[in-house]
């Protein structure tokens, strides 16, 4: 076929060839463009609901192990608590003993849950205040002032606690429902166990010393 156009029109269809072919690349180009864009969006809202719905399952897997951990601390302080009354009943027999757990279960309240208790008997040497050292003490100079001050030797109970408690307020409590005990002496509570508000893990050591009858 020969084309008989003039050269100018050759050359202007030429151009409109030209023009339709990049018009028809870069519309192709630009529907991949939206494309791309589309399914980068599309991943993008995957990822984020995953990130979501893990985050959801941690969280109600740490409330579910918290739950089952302080189930089992329930547990084991049920059977622990009847250990304790079949001590109780065991020693009987032993005047201390005795008199430790006529003072300190009642203390035990429903929110407080043991996990273990060790209750040893122990002595130490303390100073008497005879005549003697009454009058020294009150600056009187008497030969008896010369005399070494006797000593005597007492017997009390080395108690040391460890358990969990529903909250930091409660150990408070705990703690002054103690001190509130007169036979119930140096007790001193582990740092750690005012480290968490809730469920916190507690340990304490203390002297029973019971009042003479």
């Amino acid at each position: 076929m020969i084309n008989l156009l003039p050269p100018q029109d050759k050359n202007e269809f030429k151009k409109e060839i030209i023009f339709k072919k990049i018009s028809i690349i870069l519309f192709f180009h630009f529907i991949c463009l939206l494309i791309l864009i589309f399914v980068l969006s599309l991943i993008s809202a995957f990822f984020t609901q995953q990130t979501e719905i893990v985050k959801e399952q941690a969280v109600q897997q740490e409330q579910q192990a918290q739950s089952a951990q302080f189930q089992m601390y329930k547990a084991d302080a049920a059977g622990f608590n009847d250990t304790l009354n079949k001590l109780e009943v065991f020693w009987r027999g032993q005047v201390l003993t005795s008199d430790f757990l006529e003072k300190f279960l009642p203390l035990i309240s429903s929110n407080v849950h043991l996990k273990s208790l060790s209750f040893k008997m122990s002595s130490k040497k303390i100073t008497l205040a005879t005549p003697a050292v009454l009058q020294k003490a009150a600056g009187e100079d008497s030969a008896q002032t010369a005399e070494s001050e006797p000593a005597a030797q007492i017997i009390f109970g080395a108690v040391r606690v460890e358990g969990v408690i529903d909250s930091r307020e409660g150990l408070y409590e705990f703690k002054k429902s103690l001190e509130g005990q007169k036979e119930f002496q140096e007790i001193v509570f582990a740092p750690a166990s005012w480290a968490h508000a809730k469920f916190p893990d507690f340990s304490l050591n203390f002297s029973f010393l019971p009042a003479k009858k």
